[in-house]
């Protein structure tokens, strides 16, 4: 059984976030340069980023012993943008559309899915920085709910399911809210991940940057909507991370990678042709 572990460092253009991964090893800053550097049957799961050699520091965001094999649920060594492959799920788990689907921190959660038990919830990346922001946007593991059940099912079919990680934070940091406000913040949520589903079909029209942008409205639709309901104090108060409710679609979508989210979109639309 390995012992996994998930990094973090901050996403390049939006410091006040981070991009995560997973290894089955643990390192320093600059240990492995490059990712040919990496000891002979090291794994290292990309989730949807570039590889890495230094980390946030403080060391890695959690590290528990898997119970099975993560590789049977997302592939490692295999860059987000290579062509899938053959097998099962690809390197992305079921997180196939970046930016659509989930993003990085919903496939290190898929990877580390299998630190879970019967007794005990899996480990998540709940400490990376933009993790209660992704986690409202994509929930835990990604909007490709069934993909993702079919695939815990098959994989890690006793493993204890944790809750909605956005529901119970939202739940401890505003202990006053009222039913009504609630209700529209799960009514707010619920049209997000709607729109952005939709872009699935849309995006041979979209296009790979349209696409981006198209995200970033539904985005800041959402936030907004969330800063009216909840006013400036508590919209603070459940993300943290954002230093204000953004005004335009470039700072609500400033933790997005554009470069993977027009590279993801292109995938998909090549598929239709395919298809």
């Amino acid at each position: 059984m390995a012992t996994l572990h998930a990094w973090a460092r901050p996403v390049g253009d939006a410091p006040v976030f981070d991009h995560t991964w997973v290894t089955d090893f643990p390192f320093s800053n600059g240990e492995y340069p490059n990712f040919g550097d990496l000891p002979n049957g090291a794994r290292f799961w990309f989730c949807w980023g570039d590889y890495h050699a230094e980390h946030r520091a403080g060391g890695a965001l959690c590290s528990a012993v898997a119970q099975g094999d993560p590789d049977r649920i997302v592939r490692p060594n295999t860059p987000p943008t290579d062509p899938p492959g053959t097998g099962r799920l690809p390197q992305n788990g079921t997180i196939d559309f970046y930016g659509v689907d989930g993003v990085c921190h919903q496939v290190s959660n898929q990877v580390l899915y299998l630190t879970g038990t019967s007794d005990d919830v899996p480990q998540r990346v709940i400490g990376a920085r933009g993790y209660h922001l992704s986690s409202f946007f994509f929930t835990n593991y990604g909007l490709n709910h069934a993909a993702w059940r079919a695939c815990a099912a098959e994989y890690a079919p006793t493993v204890k399911a944790p809750d909605d990680d956005f529901v119970v934070w939202m739940d401890a940091t505003l202990s006053d809210l009222t039913l009504k406000e609630s209700m529209e913040i799960g009514v707010i949520r619920s049209v997000a991940h709607a729109s952005y589903q939709r872009i699935h079909g849309e995006v041979t029209q979209l296009g790979e940057r349209g696409t981006y942008e198209r995200i970033g409205a539904i985005t800041l639709t959402a936030l907004v909507a969330l800063g009216a309901c909840l006013g400036v104090d508590r919209f603070r108060l459940l993300f943290p991370d954002l230093a204000e409710i953004p005004k335009d679609i470039e700072s609500a979508v400033a933790w997005l990678d554009p470069s993977m989210v027009e590279q993801a979109a292109a995938r998909r639309i090549e598929a239709i042709g395919k298809g």
